[in-house]
């Protein structure tokens, strides 16, 4: 009774009340109900699938009036997809836009000048066969470096040596933040950011591999490696060592390449370093040596910029080989496995089942070049995102996919020149991109079989175009667009697809609130003074309180009192026998009858049985003094439940110590 009650008065609540409560719950903070439709339109899973063209389409095309060579780059911004950078030959930075190919800046390093004997002071010429590497800041400010070279002047009688520099470029202001000294030599690739990513305290170093020229004996000339650290922010140096401190007969050092945040040291003493590491080999006689070595830089892994820490720095040589290499190697991202194109058109492999500094578990000799055999691999290998794959080219103008597990070719392709700018990959991991340097023709490849997708190049689009190609190329972040520069410093952008946004659905929001939204509800009004309570409790949620506690006191205290009322047990079935005499039921006998098509049999009682067979009923009793068998229809009341209800167990009486009420609430 109190139960019904309650809910009345709950259900019976003023209208107006309720419509208090819904305006409370919806517009107590319209900001806050603004901001989650919000964030459920950014839940909203938006997907940019690249679909490609058949052919690639111009996109733009300018002209820089700067030399592009072997070494220089085209390089999308990690920062900024919008900004293009270009390195010349010249030793200019250009930076476009990649929208429209409009020039952002022009970064001019400052020319050295030496005083000659006539007390005049003579300039020296600036070139640059580097690209670009970018860097972040311990206090969040993104710069590049990218290397130079100071060529002196021709004088008589004067044997100046060229002097290399790196140059950092602020960004976005693209200003010079630093230059640094001269440093021996020519730089050999394009310097490299050192991070020491997994201590606490960041830190950062530029690396430079560069090459002097010095003289030997009988007036012969060789060159000797160089590995430099420098400050990132001012540019210093840190530490430098000479290969001719590790190599009686110094060869000069190839580009290096570099493996972030590897597991471990692949080498005798590096299990347990996790620094970023450093690779190369040496690079005598233009990579056609037959003697040399492998190299490593890893700072130690409790390194600390310290004196005493900075004395023990050294290179490692890893092991000394029958080869010399031109090109950088293919490291993968962990640091475990590592490729090298090497003199004679060759391929070294470690897959990490072998140290760096011992035997390569597998090299091949998959092209010959019978004009020069042992001409090295000419450009950079580089691996597939999955790592599976490594492409190659030879200086026989051959293209080859290498499994990077065995060493063996999936698929070759020739050309009609050398590929010697670097491959890329595209973004979805299907395409592979190269340049013919001598036409600056494109080609696009399927990575799996090697089949031509197409292939093109700027004479599509203008009239005596077809410049050879041999600075490097990039791709848009999306790999929608490919940007690329030929010798006499045309940059081209093409356009490889259209971007089609997919829209996962989403899943219906669930209502958490204490009512179901209405269509009448307006979900963008402003509430009025009327409508927001300012956190005050309405009148009809105190009833409803007041009223529960009611009921909850009401209903302990009529348990306990009809707990101690004592009601008889029903009477016995003897007893009830005794007393009554009670017959058949002529609508009870016939719906036994009806349902029951078989004969059925039923135990009612301790001495008593129901026989129902073809519409006959009879109830045969047994008693210790009197066994008789009394025909005919004749049924205890229970006996008759349970006999309709299909089950031959009779309804037991309540036996146990409850009174009727505590029964209804059990």
């Amino acid at each position: 009774m109190f139960l019904s009650c309650a809910l009345s008065v709950s259900i019976a609540l003023p209208e107006e009340a309720k419509l208090q409560k819904r305006q409370r719950s919806l517009k107590i903070d319209q900001t806050t109900h603004k901001q989650q439709q919000k964030e459920q339109q950014s839940r909203r899973l938006t997907n940019q699938e690249l679909v490609y063209f058949p052919q690639p389409e111009l996109d733009w095309m300018v002209r820089l009036d700067e030399r592009m060579d072997f070494g220089n780059g085209v390089v999308t911004s990690p920062f900024e997809d919008s900004i293009v950078y270009v390195t010349t030959y010249s030793g200019t930075l250009i930076a476009l836009s990649s929208k429209d190919g409009d020039i952002i800046a022009t970064v001019n390093p400052t020319p050295i000048s030496r005083v000659i004997e006539d007390g005049k002071a003579q300039q020296w010429l600036i070139h640059c066969t580097s690209g670009i590497s970018f860097a972040t800041t311990r206090s969040g400010n993104n710069f590049l470096v990218y290397s130079i070279v100071d060529e002196p002047p021709d004088l008589p009688g004067i044997d100046f040596k060229p002097k290399a520099r790196v140059v950092a470029v602020s960004i976005p202001s693209h200003k010079i933040m630093w230059t640094s000294i001269e440093l021996p030599g020519i730089p050999s690739g394009t310097p490299l950011v050192y991070g020491d990513q997994l201590r606490s305290a960041t830190s950062m170093y530029i690396v430079l591999i560069h090459n002097s020229r010095v003289s030997g004996i009988r007036n012969t000339t060789t060159h000797t490696g160089h590995i430099t650290l420098l400050n990132p922010s001012k540019g210093t140096v840190i530490w430098e060592e000479a290969e001719w401190l590790l190599d009686d007969s110094p060869k000069g050092y190839a580009p290096p390449s570099m493996a972030s945040n590897p597991l471990r040291g692949m080498y005798a003493g590096g299990k347990d370093n996790t620094n970023g590491i450093v690779i190369w080999a040496s690079n005598d006689a233009d990579g056609r040596g037959t003697v040399g070595n492998t190299y490593i830089f890893q700072l130690p892994s409790d390194f600390e910029e310290e004196p005493l820490y900075l004395n023990s720095l050294q290179t490692k040589v890893l092991k000394s080989v029958s080869w010399n290499a031109m090109a950088k190697p293919a490291i993968s991202k962990n640091g475990k496995k590592m490729f090298f194109g090497v003199t004679g058109n060759q391929l070294r492999g470690w897959i990490g089942d072998s140290r760096f500094d011992q035997t390569a578990d597998w090299s091949s000799q998959l092209f010959k070049d019978n004009l020069d055999p042992k001409a090295p691999i000419p450009s950079n290998p580089i691996l597939s995102m999955d790592e599976n794959r490594l492409f190659v080219s030879s200086s026989s103008y051959d293209l080859a996919c290498i499994n990077t597990r065995n060493g063996k070719a999936n698929w070759a392709v020739s050309g009609t020149s050398a590929f010697l700018s670097e491959a890329r990959i595209s973004a979805d991991d299907k395409r592979l991109y190269v340049v013919q340097s001598a036409d600056g023709r494109i080609f696009c490849l399927d990575q799996i079989t090697g089949d031509y997708l197409w292939q093109g190049s700027c004479d599509q689009f203008e009239e005596d175009c077809s410049n050879s190609v041999r600075s490097d190329f990039d791709l848009s972040s999306s790999g929608q667009f490919l940007y690329f520069a030929d010798v006499k410093g045309r940059l081209i952008s093409l356009k490889l697809g259209e971007m089609e946004e997919v829209v996962e659905p989403m899943a219906a929001p669930i209502w958490s609130g204490p009512f179901l939204p209405t269509s009448n509800v307006d979900w963008n009004s402003n509430p009025t003074e009327e409508e927001v309570t300012n956190g005050s409790i309405p009148g009809g949620t105190i009833a409803l309180l007041v009223l529960t506690t009611i009921f909850a006191i009401s209903s302990t205290v009529y348990i306990v009192m009809v707990r101690r009322r004592k009601y008889p047990e029903p009477p016995t079935l003897d007893s009830f026998r005794d007393e009554h005499n009670y017959g058949s039921d002529p609508y009870e006998d016939s719906l036994i009858i009806q349902h029951s098509s078989k004969s059925v049999h039923a135990d009612v009682g301790p001495s008593e049985t129901v026989h129902v067979s073809d519409g006959f009923i009879s109830l045969s009793r047994s008693f210790e003094s009197d066994e008789s068998s009394i025909e005919g229809p004749y049924f205890h009341p229970a006996d008759r439940i349970s006999v309709l209800m299909g089950t031959a167990n009779r309804i037991a009486p309540l036996k146990e110590d409850f009174s009727y009420g505590a029964s209804v609430l059990v």
